[in-house]
């Protein structure tokens, strides 16, 4: 036994049985067909079509669900806390540990932090939570290294340098470039020299952890140091010549105020270094 039905989309009648009254809304599957409407997917971007009771769906097939990640996709653990114990916690943190970030990863978090601004309100739970550990909180206050540590850091600290792939990242953390005063100094040179000096305070050229601040690329072997007058204030510059002179440098130290305020001296100082 069955039951006349109109279609839902082209309007005709057709026959059902009594087990699909419940169900039954379209004559054929070419009429089902026609209800369909078309989504974009997130990951892919190519149009899908779907029935109207998954207007929801985000990703046209499984492979693009699991290749978005979040995207389209809320955490099932948004907003909870006191999800995971303090032993699965800790096994969570020991596993990340000593594993880089990749470079791809690296931009993607510098990229999703862009253009947000941190609120007065994060600030204060982030000084809470991460409190500057000074003064009598520190865990050196009050203490000192023994001779034996400080040399045992010092020796590992020149061994590090001297691998050229930490050297090769100390400079790419360091992101040194010239600023006003190395760019004038630069510029002053060139005018004296063309194309025979070049910025090396980024860590380019380095001798046992020193890095002059410009270096002769031609022939001659003769490294300037430009001394800034607030940070170089108690430094010796005979210090600087002597570390260069180990390694067959002839150094010549400039100081920032006499650069600025002696143009002509400084002229004929480095125009005598350089002969």
């Amino acid at each position: 036994m069955g039951k006349y039905l109109i279609c839902k989309k082209c309007k005709k009648e057709f026959y059902v049985h009594n087990y699909r009254l419940d169900t039954a809304t379209f004559c054929s599957i070419s009429c089902k067909k026609k209800q369909k409407i078309k989504l974009g997917c997130l990951y892919c971007n190519i149009e899908f079509e779907v029935y109207p009771s998954s207007k929801d769906k985000k990703f046209c097939r499984e492979k693009c669900y699991t290749l978005g990640g979040k995207k389209g996709r809320s955490p099932w653990n948004k907003g909870k806390t006191g999800v995971y114990s303090e032993q699965t916690l800790s096994l969570m943190s020991e596993a990340k540990k000593g594993i880089p970030l990749s470079e791809e990863h690296r931009a993607s978090i510098g990229k999703s932090q862009e253009g947000k601004i941190v609120t007065e309100e994060t600030r204060k739970l982030m000084k809470e939570n991460h409190p500057r550990l000074s003064g009598k909180d520190a865990p050196m206050y009050g203490k000192t290294h023994s001779d034996k540590t400080i040399a045992l850091m010092r020796e590992k600290g020149i061994a590090r340098f001297k691998d050229p792939v930490y050297l090769k990242n100390y400079q790419k953390g360091m992101q040194n470039s010239p600023n006003k005063l190395e760019i004038k100094f630069q510029e002053f040179l060139d005018g004296l020299f063309p194309n025979e000096w070049k910025f090396t305070g980024d860590f380019d050229v380095s001798f046992g952890r020193k890095s002059p601040d410009f270096f002769n690329i031609k022939d001659k072997c003769q490294v300037i140091e430009l001394f800034g007058d607030y940070w170089h204030r108690n430094d010796d510059p005979q210090d600087r010549i002597d570390h260069f002179k180990e390694y067959g440098f002839d150094c010549l130290v400039i100081w920032e105020l006499e650069f600025q305020n002696n143009l002509t001296e400084t002229k004929d100082k480095v125009i005598r270094f350089h002969n």
